[in-house]
């Protein structure tokens, strides 16, 4: 130990950590510390892209230069709003340095250096700028000169030259988007035999008379779905059973909304700021003293709809009166109105506007509320501590509602009409199965508790967490082979429809124009959709098992038209080529199983 000391004292803390590992590696075995510092450093990792971990502070550095680079325009501050969009803008940016460039170039695609000048300068300019106003010459024309110019002045200016960078990685960026989504564009090639069979599938329609018997919701109990036909059933298609990380959670909220009393104080308040209203020359000072939640804005004029969406009542009243008009004091549940008309313009042919100074005040939960709420809060979190049982039999004796959420996602930021809950997401993805939470609050009006009730881990989801929804699926595929079998039973031997209808005690319907099209939106079942346009015109058919029902029909009549055409058919083939081009980074994200865990930090 006392040579640990010395060193400790010649070299520093450095090498005193770098002993205690070499220590720690005596104790544990090398895979636990790897695992050990892998588990503390991908803590703070945004996100993982194509094999790279995104760190925190990287990711806040290209959000900070996103940021900069925005303000250069004149927005001094960013609202929530703006702020998302460009961390959206920054995890691109990630995706496309790490996953997509990279995928590009093994295909092939490269960017020459004469490339890049022309899509700055030369013969192919990128849109980003030609249309942008910095390289416009006086006489308002872009200039390629004026592009240079500005190139050249950001070497020695650092803010011009974070823009002009960020221009040309966008630029660039954009590029290879272009010739990889060339590629795809290329290969997606529309065959004669496609577009005739394109053609034939949405010009022929069919008319029909049909019966159509409902499965129903009851519950057949002569229906049995086996743990082996579950097993079966998932074992063969545990491609579909893919899912992202998520957790089951139930949560009370004891939402903080001003009492009676609340209200009534406040009434009696705007009560006395319409008695000064009244009778004063500056309603404008008069407003502003007195906290109205609306400001007088003598250039603003109202419209109707505009008075409507702030209150019907008053807007009613605006609408009947004219200039120097005062309106009673007009509650709706927690908020009070009043107004005074103070002008009038009407311009040809247009409905009038109106100058109107308008109070309005809506009564605030008072401390007694608040404490009240929040006292109810602390004893059902009390009550609830402990895990999922305790939880629920709180819920039970104190008689509160608790809501569901499954499969709540990491970047969940709403719990129903609840805004700005990602502290209840952010604590369920820390936490596991049966954990409880403390009181959080939310906008100092919402004191939530919740409670994990289930964890879902990336990957497939296991046999248990999807074994009701095979059984559900299981049990209709029995059920309609069951019924359909039993109609086919029933109606053997007859010929018409309407005989099978009185033997079913049931009604024949009618539908005209049906198609094999899938560009036509028909809201008919798919089975019983195909079937008539396979069916024998003038036969009856039938019965054919659906999703909803079992049907029995006749093709009354089946005509081909010429309405859709060759160009319809290459017009959707181009269609669908461009989507497929628009799926290249969404699919390459899930080949590449990138993470993204921003919704922890922001």
């Amino acid at each position: 130990m006392a040579v640990l000391e010395k060193i400790r004292v010649k070299f520093g803390l450095g090498a005193t950590i770098i002993i205690a590992i070499g220590l720690l590696s005596f104790i544990i075995s090398p895979d636990d510390l790897e695992r050990a510092f892998q588990s503390m450093s991908s803590k703070y990792d945004v996100g993982n892209v194509g094999g790279k971990a995104v760190s925190y502070d990287d990711f806040k550095a290209d959000v900070d230069k996103l940021t900069e680079i925005s303000k250069m325009s004149g927005v001094s501050t960013l609202n929530a709003q703006q702020q998302e969009q460009l961390r959206d803008a920054a995890w691109q940016d990630i995706i496309y340095k790490f996953l997509f460039i990279k995928n590009a170039e093994k295909a092939g695609i490269r960017l020459g250096e004469d490339e890049k000048v022309a899509l700055v300068t030369g013969s192919m300019v990128s849109p980003m700028i030609a249309r942008n106003g910095l390289f416009y010459d006086e006489e308002g024309n872009f200039s390629s000169e004026k592009v240079v110019e500005v190139g050249q002045a950001s070497k020695n200016n650092p803010q011009l030259r974070l823009y002009w960078d960020n221009l040309l990685n966008t630029i660039y960026n954009q590029q290879y988007i272009n010739k990889y989504g060339s590629l795809f564009a290329a290969a997606s090639v529309s065959t004669p035999f496609a577009v005739r069979n394109a053609i034939a599938e949405n010009n022929t329609t069919n008319d029909v008379e049909f019966i159509m018997l409902p499965y129903g919701y009851e519950q057949d109990s002569t229906i049995v779905i086996s743990e082996a036909e579950i097993k079966a059933f998932y074992n063969s298609h545990k491609k579909f059973f893919k899912q992202v990380e998520s957790r089951d959670i139930e949560y009370v909220v004891f939402e903080t909304n001003p009492s009676a009393k609340d209200i009534e104080n406040v009434k009696d308040f705007v009560g006395r700021v319409y008695n000064e209203f009244t009778t004063t020359d500056n309603v404008k000072a008069c407003l502003n003293k007195n906290r109205s939640e609306i400001v007088y804005d003598e250039d603003h004029w109202y419209t109707e709809y505009e008075l409507k969406s702030i209150n019907s009542e008053l807007a009613d009243f605006v609408d009947k009166n004219g200039e120097g008009a005062i309106s009673d004091v007009i509650q709706s549940g927690a908020k009070f109105f009043f107004a005074k008309v103070m002008g009038v313009k009407a311009e040809k042919d247009q409905a009038p506007v109106k100058q109107v100074a308008i109070f309005q005040m809506t009564a605030q939960p008072g401390s007694e509320t608040s404490n009240t709420v929040y006292q109810q809060a602390t004893n059902f979190a009390a009550a609830a501590h402990g895990g999922l049982a305790e939880y629920r039999k709180a819920v039970d004796t104190l008689g509160v509602y608790s809501h569901t959420y499954p499969r709540l996602t990491e970047g969940v930021d709403n719990l129903g009409s609840i805004s700005n809950a990602r502290v209840i997401t952010n604590w369920a993805f820390e936490n596991k199965t049966g954990a409880v939470s403390d009181i959080k609050t939310v906008d100092n009006k919402y004191h939530i508790v919740a409670v994990v009730t289930g964890v879902h881990e990336e990957g497939t989801a296991s046999i248990n967490e999807v074994a009701n929804d095979i059984r559900q699926q299981l049990y209709y595929e029995k059920l309609s082979q069951k019924k359909t079998q039993e109609v086919a039973e029933k109606i053997a031997g007859l010929t018409t429809l309407e005989e099978i209808a009185e033997k079913l005690h049931s009604s024949i319907s009618t539908r005209s124009g049906v198609t094999f099209s899938s560009t036509t939106n028909q809201s008919l079942d798919n089975a019983f959709i195909g079937a008539v346009c396979a069916a024998e015109p003038g036969k009856v058919s039938g019965p054919v098992a659906g999703a909803i029902g079992t049907y029995i029909f006749k093709v009354t009549g089946r005509d081909t038209g010429a309405f859709y055409t060759e160009d319809d058919a290459k017009t959707a083939a181009s269609q669908y080529a461009l989507y497929t081009t628009q799926m290249i980074v969404p699919v390459m994200m899930e080949e590449a199983k990138v993470e993204d865990h921003r919704a922890r930090f922001f």
